[in-house]
């Protein structure tokens, strides 16, 4: 699969000075440095002239596109594959298609804010890794004088390292690849494999450039590439608080605590008309309607969702005629709900005298001193 690596942060960090360098590795910096603003076909045009060299693309807040843009361009990036167009064959008059060409590389990306948001599909985050970098480059001098690299030198070093790349085997390549990602995992096993994968191509790449134009040991390569990749893996989210299920879940609870107002405990008539559901002790009864509204705003799709929440244990479901029911008749809801067990517990904020718990839809602090009943 393709890579998508997308750097950010703040401005006047050195982002592009740095991305233009890396441009200048394998030609003039015009031919593979390009703003983000262009079309699709124009980007999808530039991956196929490439073909399989690296693409350097910069700052997405010059970009028009929403996030649902942002995310088909990273997929169609990924996928390695132009777009199905049709085409008008002129002699037999006759209307055929054209798949476009196709590529596999690297694509840099950058820009002052993450390409990602909560509502990202989860196989969007498995295909680009995304590094907060306060600095790329830390001396501004120096950072300035890249721009205009193409001054002094480029294409000598990538021509170099490609015909050293050529006189690999591919089983050797894939033992270092291999041992890298090995590593990688055993030391961040909390992360998702994608992006490790990612990294550890980043990882092999590196070790062969310290090799051949830093003429450092292999052994020595690898400790040093490892040093500053595991860098990079510490602080990449955990592949929990990244998967779809949990960030809809998050979503929802987000949602519950401007809305709690318009649920009523089980037993109780609601006053209001607009009634979202009920409580039960822990428990939240959600109406199915109002769940499904509420997760395709965030841009999640329940019917997709509710598989993993039942395997997480996250909701409750029955039997009807051998098949699995996602929603389960309540008799005091006065018809069927999407029963959510302990959704309203809050195990996770700390305070100075205890844990936040919730009693009654509001937030307690229980003291942490044995025998001590004051909630």
């Amino acid at each position: 699969r393709n890579v998508v690596i997308y750097i950010f942060g703040t401005s006047a960090g050195g982002k592009s000075a740095a991305k233009k360098l890396g441009a200048s590795v394998w030609g003039p910096v015009d031919e593979f440095f390009h703003d983000l603003d262009g079309t699709d076909a124009g980007i999808e045009g530039l991956l196929s002239k490439m073909r399989n060299l690296p693409v350097f693309l910069d700052e997405k807040q010059a970009t028009d596109r929403d996030q649902k843009a942002m995310d088909r361009l990273v997929y169609k990036i990924a996928n390695g594959k132009g777009k199905l167009r049709g085409s008008w064959h002129g002699e037999s008059s006759s209307l055929g298609s054209s798949s476009g060409e196709c590529w596999q590389t690297i694509t840099c990306m950058s820009g002052e804010h993450a390409l990602t948001n909560n509502g990202s599909a989860e196989g969007v985050q498995n295909r680009i890794l995304e590094i907060y970098c306060e600095a790329v480059i830390t001396d501004r001098k120096f950072a300035s004088s890249l721009h205009s690299i193409n001054q002094y030198a480029y294409g000598v070093a990538g021509e170099a390292f490609l015909n050293h790349i050529l006189s690999i085997s591919t089983e050797d390549l894939l033992t270092r690849y291999n041992s890298l990602l090995d590593d990688l995992t055993a030391n961040n096993s909390d992360k998702r494999e994608d992006s490790l994968s990612h990294l550890a191509v980043l990882a092999v790449s590196d070790s062969i450039r310290q090799n051949l134009f830093g003429d450092i040991e292999p052994a020595a390569a690898k400790e040093s590439t490892i040093n500053w990749i595991q860098q990079i893996a510490e602080k990449l989210p955990s592949a929990e608080t990244t998967s779809e299920s949990t960030r809809a879940y998050q979503y929802l609870k987000n949602w519950y605590q401007q809305k709690a107002n318009y649920f009523t405990h089980l037993g109780h008539v609601l006053e209001k008309n607009d009634r979202y559901g009920w409580t039960k002790g822990n428990d939240l009864l959600i109406n199915p309607n109002v769940i499904y509204e509420v997760l395709q705003e965030g841009r999640f799709n329940f019917d997709r969702i509710k598989f993993d929440w039942k395997r997480e244990g996250r909701l409750k479901t029955h039997k009807n005629n051998k098949k699995t029911d996602y929603t389960v008749h309540v008799k005091e809801a006065e018809g069927r709900v999407v029963y959510l067990p302990d959704f309203l517990e809050i195990p996770y904020e700390d305070h100075e005298v205890g844990k936040a718990i919730l009693i009654d839809n509001v937030v307690r602090y229980k003291k942490e001193e044995v025998g001590n009943t004051d909630e």
